[in-house]
């Protein structure tokens, strides 16, 4: 499994020189199937410097691990983890690309609240303490969705991949659009200003389920959120 975080780098040299896109990295290191070993040594091995910041979370039935690319340096691996889980954001875990990092300090702060906050549910379902039963996909979404820190407002999609059973479960952003009645009913409801309640519909604050076709447009407009689940089975089919 293959997951990527953005990692801003203050690095610009991979944009002056012959270099490798994060997402070459990511289409060979999923095409060619590669296990954690193999992704390690061909990661380790390139021989052209990386042309922007990236980490990547890679597992397979032996752990996982995660690694910090940029254009300054090689690869940057932290310790295997196995029977524990590893936490990331997109912010620097790895003492090697701290001093890279791009991003403002209120960035890193978000960063790591929402990586505080991940830590914390797991603790409280009992994950930090060691081995445990299979967690399933329904379980990671749990503790994904359960904070608005985590899931909020610039959340398209919450994916869990359960590789035990086989299967991804996602949960996606809908946009139904509100329509004009709907929102002078929650300027009624609500007793704000309709400037207000426009402002939460088209931020996406507002969750309801109107059975409406979603929107299939990015562009602004008054609408309700669902969170629509879905679940797809893997095989090498």
């Amino acid at each position: 499994a293959v997951s990527v975080f953005n990692l801003q780098m203050t690095h610009t040299s991979g944009f002056e020189q012959p270099s490798l896109s994060v997402q070459a990295v990511v289409w060979e290191l999923l095409l060619g199937q590669y296990n954690l070993a193999m992704a390690k040594a061909w990661l380790q091995g390139l021989s052209v410097p990386l042309m922007c910041g990236s980490a990547l979370l890679l597992a397979d039935s032996t752990g996982a691990f995660t690694v910090e690319l940029n254009a300054e340096g090689p690869p940057a691996f932290s310790d295997l983890h196995c029977g524990r889980p590893i936490v990331r954001a997109n912010h620097p875990l790895l003492e090697s690309s701290v001093g890279g990092f791009g991003e403002t300090e209120r960035s890193r702060l978000d960063s790591e609240k929402r990586r505080h906050t991940v830590v914390s549910r797991l603790a409280k379902s009992g994950l930090e303490e060691g081995p445990q039963p299979v967690f399933g996909g329904a379980a990671a979404l749990k503790v994904i969705k359960g904070s608005s820190k985590v899931r909020n407002l610039s959340t398209l999609a919450c994916l869990a991949m359960d590789l035990h059973n086989g299967l991804m479960h996602v949960e996606f952003r809908e946009r139904q659009r509100a329509l004009k009645h709907e929102v002078a009913k929650l300027v009624e409801v609500l007793d704000l200003p309709q400037q207000k309640v426009e402002k939460a519909l088209t931020s996406g604050s507002v969750r309801c389920d109107t059975g409406r076709r979603r929107l299939t447009t990015g562009k602004p407009a008054n609408h309700f959120v669902r969170w629509a689940p879905y679940v797809f089975r893997l095989d090498d089919q």
